[in-house]
């Protein structure tokens, strides 16, 4: 998927049936258990984001 996206905003992509599989495998892991649970605030939490490329 990096592949599709790593070109400017702006730009049209082709969503090939490999990036479309990939695209789909990531979304069923991020809706499968255990990713879903709810949240906690006693529990540790650590958030970390890279926008490097953009900030």
């Amino acid at each position: 998927l990096h592949n599709v996206f790593e070109k400017t905003v702006y730009t049209p992509f082709l969503l090939t049936e490999k990036a479309s599989k990939e695209f789909n495998d990531l979304k069923n892991a991020f809706t499968a258990a255990p990713i879903i649970a709810y949240f906690s605030e006693l529990a540790r939490t650590l958030i970390k984001t890279n926008a490097s490329d953009y900030a």
